[in-house]
């Protein structure tokens, strides 16, 4: 996990010396695999807290796979923008990503706060000029419970 979490499928698989067809692949079959995705304690009461913010959802995660993973824990409302590696040329951790959430939200990267628990999200997002906070990562702010994000803002 710490050599490939976070980073793009396509990027990991020519890491792995695999063929990049095998991406089609694993899209297809990610959803038999649902049942393996968590989420953070604390994910659904935060982001009930932070409803009245502009929210993007930035992954390197392919399109579909995300909106599974989004749909089956019902978070999927409090999320303005699905951005994924299908949507920019470079993925995480290139700030592109960053700056395309950050076009359709209508907001300027300076004023955004990235929150991540990769080192691709930082890096993505102090590359982009964001403020970052880090979930048990190091950041601009460090947190340990998703909960504390709100307490920021609030």
């Amino acid at each position: 996990m710490k050599i490939y979490w976070g980073h793009d499928l396509k990027a990991n698989l020519k890491r792995l010396q695999l063929n990049p067809e095998v991406a089609q692949f694993c899209n297809i079959t990610y959803g038999d695999h649902l049942d393996y995705v968590k989420i953070y304690p604390d994910t659904k009461s935060t982001l009930r807290r932070l409803a009245s913010y502009k929210k993007a959802v930035i992954t390197n995660t392919p399109t579909d796979c995300a909106r599974q993973i989004l749909k089956k824990f019902k978070i999927e409302q409090y999320f303005k923008e699905i951005i994924t590696s299908d949507d920019v040329a470079k993925a995480k951790p290139d700030p592109e990503i960053v700056f395309k959430a950050c076009e359709r939200l209508g907001v300027d990267a300076k004023t955004v706060v990235l929150v991540g628990d990769t080192e691709s999200d930082v890096n993505a997002g102090r590359a982009a000029g964001c403020t970052v906070v880090g979930l048990n990562i190091d950041a601009d702010i460090t947190i340990q419970r998703l909960f504390d994000l709100a307490d920021l803002f609030l």
